[in-house]
């Protein structure tokens, strides 16, 4: 499915009903997006079990539900050299209707392949709108 638009924006402002975003297998959720997620709306997301990459997690908040992505690692050496293939597996696992477009919080600007991991969101079978987003981390 396609990507359907890059937005330079705040993902938590969208029409959306279902926002994504990364994280990791250690667990350790509480720096980047994951973060601010853990401390405006999900608090359990902070510190996880160890997971698998392509494994999701989701939390309902409101009218948004919120679905945790594992699609990296806190290894310095191989970090983000899965991180396509395991957002492809992530979003196709979602039960989200294929024609629901849902946003997904750009991926891998803190140290990933950016353009190899939208290669993995466009693979997928559904249809996402990335948001670029400019917080204060």
């Amino acid at each position: 499915m396609p990507i359907v638009d890059k937005i330079k924006g705040n993902v938590l402002e969208t029409d959306c009903l279902h926002i994504c975003f990364a994280i990791n297998i250690q667990g350790d959720n509480s720096r980047g997006f994951s973060g601010i997620i853990a401390r405006e709306y999900w608090p359990d997301i902070e510190k996880t079990k160890k997971m698998m990459l392509g494994e999701t997690i989701g939390w309902k908040c409101g009218s948004i539900t919120f679905h945790g992505l594992v699609c990296y690692s806190l290894d310095q050496v191989h970090g983000w050299d899965e991180t396509p293939d395991a957002v492809t597996k992530c979003l196709n696992s979602l039960s989200i209707p294929d024609d629901e477009v849902i946003a997904i919080v750009r991926i891998g600007e803190g140290g990933g392949r950016e353009e190899d991991i939208e290669g993995g969101i466009a693979r997928s079978n559904k249809n996402v709108v990335i948001y670029r987003n400019y917080f204060n981390f």
